[in-house]
């Protein structure tokens, strides 16, 4: 691989093992980043391309409960910041692309989405912007009004035509606890900490409450085993990384589990090995020392 374009996305935060991340980008010979803010991702760049925030540009969006619904511009972007659209088909056309993406602007998207998704036939540009509470999926002409609660009739499209549960068999983690590293490590989320931080880390208020250094949740029983206190900094060791912060004793973990927010930069511990089918990385288990520092 000589060349990334990463969109939208900061790994150098997000991804597990970070440090095999940075090592892996470093050996890039091109790397483009398209991004509303710097990340740690934008200072390995080769090009840094300023994207428009939401507000600053226009365009649809589904919600979690299927509405479609149209969000408008409210400001300009700052800068030379471009909508993210724009900017692909700037590129697009400088490479001889232009009948690829022939979009002069969202509403085009949203037609093109429109003769190739049956579900969302119905849902033009135009009618979507004046319906502001959206229009929920499926619906399949302009004049549906969209279902708002699916399958009333206990019809589910498999071979019984019943709603079908599969189970899942358990799977060891790829990385279990064992004398060297004697703990588990597991990464947990903060309500005012949003993903890789890049975002709420700039809003004063959320910043102030939710700063780093992030806390390492610790059990009773494991921090007077290891000599913890609370409020004290602790060193957190992986087979792939150390990280810093503070400690934090509640009953909420068990005794062999550790946790800590991976906001901040935790994932340089978290393990990279890979579910053979989904292919999601296990960022939740892996085994890990600790010591007060």
């Amino acid at each position: 691989l000589k060349m990334m374009y990463i969109m939208g996305e900061n790994p150098m935060r997000s991804d597990p093992n970070l440090s095999h991340v940075e090592k892996a980008l470093k050996k890039l010979e091109f790397l483009v980043v398209q991004d509303i803010f710097p990340t740690e991702t934008t200072e390995l760049a080769d090009i840094v391309l300023p994207a428009a925030a939401w507000a600053e540009k226009e365009g649809t969006f589904t919600a979690g409960d299927r509405r479609v619904q149209w969000s408008f511009k409210a400001l300009e972007p700052p800068g030379e910041a471009r909508p993210d659209l724009d900017i692909i088909v700037s590129i697009a056309r400088a490479l001889g692309l232009d009948t690829k993406l022939p979009y002069a602007g969202p509403e085009d998207v949203l037609r093109e989405i429109n003769t190739v998704i049956p579900t969302y036939a119905g849902i033009t540009p135009e009618r979507v912007k004046k319906t502001p509470g959206g229009i929920p999926w499926p619906c399949p002409s302009p004049d549906h009004p969209g279902v708002k609660v699916m399958f009333t009739d206990r019809k589910f499209k498999t071979p019984s035509g019943k709603l079908t549960f599969h189970t899942v068999e358990y799977v060891e983690p790829a990385e279990k606890p064992d004398k060297e590293y004697p703990l588990i490590l597991t990464t947990t989320r903060l309500v005012g900490a949003y993903h890789g931080h890049s975002m709420t880390g700039r809003t004063p208020s959320l910043a102030k409450r939710w700063a780093p250094p992030g806390e390492v949740y610790i059990n009773p029983e494991t921090a007077k085993k290891y000599n913890i206190r609370p409020g004290q900094k602790v060193l957190i060791e992986t087979r792939r990384g150390r990280y810093v912060a503070i400690a934090k004793i509640t009953e909420a973990v068990k005794p062999i589990v550790i946790a800590v927010p991976w906001h901040y930069g935790a994932n340089i511990l978290t393990n990279d090995a890979l579910d053979p089918i989904s292919k999601e990385p296990e960022l939740k288990v892996a085994a890990a020392r600790i010591k007060p520092l």
